[in-house]
């Protein structure tokens, strides 16, 4: 009985994350600006990284390991926007989700977590940015 409601549990969880993934992929492409960034050779170059850093991760334990696929996300969140922010998490823990064989419910859980901030990440810089620029020219130099 205890196996069954563990079962149970596990797949209420998974199915809740993935739901609040595909709510996630809505709120970026509802925000964005471009949805062609999704396919930019700079969001490409980023998702690799990110598959790179997941692969290669520091592992603290045998249930914690430490990531950089985040830093990718944010990058892709400052230069080119939510759409590319999420595509770049999407591609980064699901590549690496089927090498390492995770369990159903890591793959659903870990672009939600990362996911989320991107794309929140991507929406605060365009707010803050004066005028509403596009992304690079909050972080270029020429306009200071």
């Amino acid at each position: 009985m205890a196996e069954r409601t563990s079962a149970t549990r596990q797949t209420a969880v998974t199915a809740t994350a993935a739901l609040l993934c595909l709510g996630c992929l809505a709120w970026a492409i509802a925000s964005a600006n471009d949805l062609d960034n999704a396919f930019d050779p700079l969001t490409v170059l980023l998702a690799a990284f990110g598959l790179l850093s997941n692969l290669f991760a520091a592992r603290w334990n045998d249930w914690l390991e430490i990531s950089g696929s985040l830093v990718a996300a944010l990058l892709a969140a400052a230069f080119l926007g939510p759409v590319a922010a999420f595509s770049v998490v999407v591609v980064a823990e699901g590549v690496s989700w089927l090498i390492e064989r995770l369990s159903a419910m890591a793959l659903p859980m870990n672009i939600l977590s990362l996911g989320v901030p991107a794309v929140l990440t991507a929406i605060v810089l365009r707010e803050l940015m004066p005028g509403g620029a596009a992304y690079p020219r909050a972080l270029n130099r020429e306009g200071a």
